[in-house]
């Protein structure tokens, strides 16, 4: 796996597959405004390469990601 670090953007970006090809994890790291109770969450996201459609059969078998706030 090959994994990334955007200082800008405080995220950090895992290739789940081989470089450029497969499912990217998406970490970030930020102060999201949520109604019941805003603070820094770290924000999972996940994504693929528009060209490796033989990846639609997999996205069931990831449920929705939740934020994730320290305590």
């Amino acid at each position: 796996m090959d994994a990334e670090l955007d200082d800008y953007g405080s995220s950090i970006e895992v290739e789940l597959w081989e470089k450029g090809k497969g499912f990217h994890l998406c970490l970030l790291y930020d102060f999201i405004d949520l109604r019941q109770e805003p603070g820094y969450y770290l924000a999972p996201g996940l994504s693929r390469h528009y060209e490796d459609d033989f990846l639609d059969k997999y996205y069931h078998l990831f449920e929705l990601l939740c934020y994730y706030k320290k305590s």
